[in-house]
């Protein structure tokens, strides 16, 4: 078994921060396209390895979408106390 790793989360950031991936687009098919491209050891076998992968990119995607928006309101919110 493949364990993601901070490699992975770096190329994936990589990805989305060059337009690769749409962090926006959690189509399952696309999510399952986009790990069959650019992390080819974590697709799986079969209908649960498919089922898994598109979960994992999901969950990541909607993790870093969190963490992006935080730091927005929390960028907003310094703006404000600095001016």
């Amino acid at each position: 078994m493949v364990c993601w790793g901070a490699h992975e989360n770096a190329r994936l950031r990589q990805l989305i921060d060059s337009g690769v991936i749409d962090i926006n687009n959690l189509d399952a098919q696309v999510l399952f396209d986009h790990t069959s491209a650019h992390f080819p050891g974590f697709t799986g076998e079969g209908a649960g390895g498919r089922r898994t992968a598109i979960q994992r990119l999901q969950r990541l995607l909607n993790r870093i979408r969190v963490e992006r928006d935080l730091q927005g309101v929390r960028g907003a919110e310094n703006e404000r106390e600095g001016a």
